[in-house]
C-alpha cells in the first residue's frame, strides 16, 4: 500500500529574521516504503577443494655405499656440495686390487701356455699313434705274406719282390732310428715329453720288426723255408696281430689326454673370469655419483684415512630440482585424484605475497593403509629456484567436486534463530526465504537450496524490512559474475 505524508519545508533566509509567508509553504509527497537495493541471483561454479598436509621429499634420493672394503685415499665432496652426474665422490687405496689383478693375469697366461703345450703334445701323439697303427697293420700283412711264402714256396717274381721289400724295410728302419735318436736328444734336454719319446720308440720297434720280417721273407724265398721257420712265421703273424691291437688300444687312450686338454681349457676360462673379477673390483675403488641428474650432498659419513666397509652408508645424495609432496588421501576423496591432475599447493615458509604453487599428480596408490584406510598420493613440484627443501610441510588443495549453484553476497544472508535466511522481493513485497549454504568463499555464498537463478535478493536494507512488507527498490544490481570459481 502506498502511503503519503505532507512535509512543511521551512526555508530560512539567512540574516533576514523574517517568518515565511503562508503562500511560501511547499507541499511534497514522500514514499514511506523502506528503500532497498536488490541483486538478481546468478549461477556460479562451485569447486569443492580438499585440504591435506604432507611432507616434501626430493624427486630422487640415494644412499651411496662402498661395494668393497678398503682404506679411503681421498674424499672429493662435502655436505651441501652440488655434484654432477658421474662425479667422483671418493677413492679407495687400489694397490691391493692392482696386485690381485696382476696375479689373475699371470694365472690366465700360465693356463693358456699349458693349453698350447697340451695341444701340441696331443697332436704329435695322434700322429705317432696313427703311424704306429699303419705300421702294425703293414707288419700283419707282411707276416701273413711271409707265412704264405714259407708254406707254398716262392716264384721268381716273388723272390724279386722279397728282395725289394727287404731294402724298403731297411730304409724305413734307418729313418725310424734317426727320428728316435733325435727325440731322445730333445727329451734329454727337456724339450719333449715322455709320451713323445715313447711314440718314436714304438715306431723304431715296429720298423725293426718289419725289417726282420722282410729279411726272413727274403731268406725263405731264396733258400726255402724249414719247418721251424714255418712255425716261427706262424708265431710272427700272431705277434704282429697282437701289436696291431696294442696300437689301436693306444688310440683309445688318447681320449684321456683330450679330456686333460678340455680341463686345461676350462682353467683358461676360469682364469679369465678371475681376471675380469679382479679388474671389476679394482674399478670399485672409485666411487662415483650413480645419479643421472645433478644432486646435493645431504650427508657425508667418511673421512680420508678411515676404512670403508661394504654396505656402510658413505653419502646421501638428493635430487632437489624436482620435489614430491607425499599425501594421505581419505577413501571418500581418492576417486577425485587422477594422475596428471593439477593441484594448488602452498608450503609453510613461502612468501605470503607469493602466488600459490602448482603441482601435478604423479602417483595415486592402489592400496589403502589398513590402519587408517588412506591412500598414498604423490604430487610433483618444480623446485627450479631451490626454495623448497626436503622435509618441508606443505598444504595441498586438490579439486574434489564441482557444482553449479546460485550465489549471493554473504552479507545478504541473515542468521536467525530458525536458521539462515535471505530477504527477497516478490511483486514489490519483501519475503523471507530460508536458505541452506553449500560454501562461502571471499564474501560470496553458494546457496544449496532456498533461492533460484533470477530471484531478487535484498542486499542493502535487508535488516530494515520485515516479511510481507512493501519495499521501494531504489537500485537493481546485476547478477554476480566471475571467471574464478567459488571455492569451498
Amino acid at each position: 500500500m502506498r502511503r503519503f505524508v505532507t512535509l512543511l519545508l521551512v526555508a530560512a533566509i539567512a540574516g533576514s529574521g523574517c517568518v515565511p509567508k503562508k503562500e511560501e509553504i511547499i507541499r511534497e509527497e514522500v514514499d514511506s516504503r523502506p528503500a532497498v537495493e536488490v541483486l538478481e541471483v546468478g549461477i556460479a561454479r562451485l569447486v569443492e577443494r580438499g585440504s591435506y598436509f604432507g611432507l616434501l621429499e626430493p624427486a630422487e634420493s640415494i644412499i651411496v655405499s662402498a661395494q668393497i672394503g678398503g682404506e679411503v685415499q681421498d674424499v672429493f665432496c662435502d655436505e651441501g656440495d652440488e655434484v654432477a652426474p658421474g662425479k667422483l665422490l671418493l677413492s679407495l687405496d687400489e694397490e691391493p686390487f692392482r696386485i690381485a689383478e696382476e696375479q689373475a693375469a699371470q694365472a690366465q697366461a700360465s693356463a693358456a701356455i699349458r693349453v698350447k703345450l697340451l695341444e701340441s703334445s696331443i697332436e704329435m701323439e695322434r700322429k705317432n699313434i696313427a703311424a704306429g697303427i699303419q705300421q702294425a697293420d703293414a707288419t700283419v700283412d707282411g707276416a701273413k705274406a711271409r707265412l704264405r711264402l714259407v708254406e707254398k714256396g716262392s716264384r721268381p717274381e716273388e723272390k724279386k719282390q722279397a728282395r725289394a721289400g727287404r731294402e724298403a724295410a731297411r730304409a724305413a728302419l734307418d729313418s725310424a732310428r734317426v727320428e728316435h735318436n733325435r727325440m731322445q736328444s730333445l727329451f734329454d734336454e727337456g724339450a719333449a715329453t715322455k709320451q713323445m719319446l715313447d711314440g718314436k720308440t714304438s715306431q723304431l720297434e715296429s720298423a725293426q720288426a718289419r725289417f726282420e720280417q722282410a729279411e726272413q721273407i727274403y731268406r725263405i724265398s731264396v733258400i726255402g723255408a724249414r719247418e721251424e721257420d714255418k712255425d716261427a712265421t706262424r708265431a710272427g703273424v700272431k705277434q704282429a696281430e697282437a701289436a696291431l691291437l696294442r696300437a689301436q688300444a693306444a688310440e683309445d687312450s688318447l681320449a684321456i689326454r683330450e679330456q686333460e686338454l678340455d680341463a686345461a681349457r676350462v682353467q683358461v676360462i676360469q682364469a679369465g673370469l678371475q681376471l675380469e673379477q679382479a679388474q671389476f673390483q679394482r674399478k670399485k675403488t672409485r666411487i662415483l655419483s650413480p645419479l643421472k641428474s645433478a644432486a646435493s650432498v645431504a650427508m657425508r659419513n667418511i673421512d680420508r684415512g678411515e676404512m670403508a666397509a661394504p654396505g656402510v652408508p658413505l653419502f646421501e645424495l638428493l635430487v632437489t630440482d624436482r620435489m614430491t609432496l607425499q599425501l594421505q588421501i581419505p577413501s571418500r576423496d581418492i576417486r577425485f585424484l587422477k594422475r596428471g591432475n593439477k593441484v594448488t599447493v602452498r608450503c609453510i615458509g613461502d612468501d605470503p605475497e607469493a602466488s600459490d604453487r602448482e603441482a601435478i599428480v604423479g602417483y595415486v596408490g592402489m592400496k589403502a593403509n589398513p590402519q587408517n584406510t588412506t591412500f598414498p598420493v604423490e604430487l610433483e613440484l618444480s623446485n627450479a629456484g631451490g626454495s623448497l627443501r626436503a622435509g618441508q610441510v606443505c598444504e595441498a588443495y586438490p579439486e574434489l567436486d564441482e557444482h553449479s549453484l546460485p550465489v549471493v553476497p554473504r552479507p545478504a544472508v541473515l542468521d536467525t534463530e530458525e536458521g539462515k535466511v535471505v530477504m527477497t522481493v516478490v511483486d514489490g513485497v519483501a519475503r523471507e526465504a530460508p536458505v541452506e549454504l553449500q560454501a562461502v568463499r571471499k564474501g560470496v555464498a553458494a546457496v544449496k537450496s532456498g533461492v533460484t537463478a533470477g530471484t531478487l535478493v535484498i542486499i542493502v536494507g535487508e535488516r530494515l524490512v520485515k516479511d510481507g512488507e512493501e519495499v521501494n527498490i531504489v537500485k537493481r544490481h546485476s547478477a554476480l559474475t566471475t571467471d574464478a570459481p567459488v571455492e569451498e
